[in-house]
């Protein structure tokens, strides 16, 4: 218990300036004001888990902008990977998921690989911003949560491309 005590003034001290400094990534001048932003991704009537949701400027801007769904199927989105928000704009929502499936024997040595079997687990459409109808406005304080619905659960072979 002395060893204990003889550290809490340390302990406090580095508590203190974590608290004072927070956890976040602070913005950095060159980027954009950021607004904070939640998608919420519907499929088949329920929440989806795990998918990858990127914002795709319309008019040709230049910060990415992604999440990843959880339980809840809310993405909370970060520009640059780590900035908390999106900057203003026009955007197509681009959503993925894929699932990986292993066939065959596992490999008899370190050089060798696993044949694999990938799948979608949402339709193509939405994973391309030629083909994706999902679009949203970020505006100047009045984002809100928006949930978009992909329809139904699917579970698409990819097919390899040629040569593969």
């Amino acid at each position: 218990m002395i060893s204990t005590m003889k550290h809490l003034p340390v302990f406090l001290a580095l508590l203190l300036a974590a608290t004072l400094t927070g956890c976040g990534k602070q913005r950095p001048d060159w980027l954009p004001e950021l607004y904070p932003m939640t998608i919420i991704i519907i499929q088949d009537g329920k929440p989806l888990e795990g998918a990858s949701v990127q914002l795709i400027p319309s008019d040709s801007g230049r910060f990415a902008v992604s999440g990843t769904t959880d339980i809840a199927g809310q993405a909370v989105l970060k520009t640059s990977g780590q900035y908390s928000g999106v900057p203003a704009g026009q955007y197509k929502v681009v959503v993925t998921k894929t699932e990986i499936e292993k066939i065959g024997p596992p490999p008899k040595d370190e050089y060798s690989s696993q044949p694999i079997i990938n799948y979608h687990l949402v339709e193509t459409q939405y994973g391309s911003r030629k083909t994706t109808p999902l679009e949203i406005e970020i505006v100047s304080g009045k984002n809100e949560t928006k949930t978009f619905d992909i329809g139904k659960k699917i579970r698409e072979k990819v097919e390899a491309a040629p040569g593969t």
